[in-house]
């Protein structure tokens, strides 16, 4: 099957069909669009003291990279 033969040509669709096309394409996006948001960017749950705050304030270096000391060491 060629990709022409997959939808009709949409201008040759009659006001009523071209409508339910476009509805039917908004549907399915935006029920697209919701569950790719609900999978997002992940935060670190991982709450820090304010003795870790002052250390990375200190030592010029970010959360992430603390997570990942932390890490190495356990």
């Amino acid at each position: 099957m060629k990709f022409h033969q997959l939808y009709n040509n949409f201008l040759e669709l009659s006001p009523l069909e071209r409508e339910a096309f476009v509805r039917k394409y908004r549907e399915e996006r935006a029920r697209d669009l919701e569950r790719s948001s609900s999978k997002g960017r992940k935060t670190s749950s991982v709450s820090l003291t304010e003795k870790e705050k002052t250390l990375l304030k200190t030592l010029g270096i970010s959360k992430k990279d603390l997570l990942s000391l932390k890490g190495l060491l356990t």
